[in-house]
């Protein structure tokens, strides 16, 4: 049950991490989402995809 609530708890941060990005003011989204966009939006569009 640990590692249940641990997972859950990381997906729920990385979520809300993200959605704080993008919906942050393009100041800080612009210098956040450059890097980020190639490990964050790259799976699920290779995922959604298929």
């Amino acid at each position: 049950m640990n590692w249940t609530v641990v997972v859950l708890a990381g997906l729920l941060t990385l979520c809300i991490g993200v959605t704080v990005v993008l919906l942050s003011p393009g100041d800080r989204a612009g210098r956040i989402v450059v890097p980020q966009p190639a490990g964050v939006q790259g799976p699920p569009a290779t995922s959604a995809s298929r």
